[in-house]
């Protein structure tokens, strides 16, 4: 602390202003406790520059953070792809199944007719 307190003339200031000795000793102590505990504009000025860099320091650390989570992103949005390139295969194969099953219960419906026009005709 660099503040500068007079005890001696802030002492002599209360015995002159009518003070006893006790109380302006007491005064004068009283105000000198006071007096160390405050923070002077310098002592605010190095708090303020500790603080900055530690605030530099985890501004740094979130920046490296960021920087990972970007990277899952993209890990995501892979995997998203892939999905989507996986479902649409599943769309295609579904169509293609579809289009054989038709295929195959006409050709069961043709086998069927057919079978009936041969057999019918003998069946009374």
């Amino acid at each position: 602390m660099s503040v500068v307190f007079d005890t001696y003339k802030q002492h002599r200031t209360l015995l002159e202003a009518g003070f006893s000795d006790p109380q302006a000793q007491a005064i004068t102590n009283v105000a000198m406790a006071v007096i160390e505990s405050v923070a002077t504009k310098a002592d605010l000025a190095r708090l303020e520059a500790k603080l900055d860099a530690r605030f530099a320091g985890i501004d740094g650390r979130f920046t490296g953070i960021d920087g990972r989570f970007a990277g899952i992103d993209g890990r995501f949005e892979d995997i998203d792809k892939r999905f989507d390139d996986f479902n649409k295969s599943l769309d295609r194969m579904n169509g293609l199944m579809i289009g054989q099953l038709s295929t195959t219960v006409g050709g069961i419906g043709i086998i069927v007719g057919a079978m009936f026009v041969i057999i019918a005709p003998h069946v009374r």
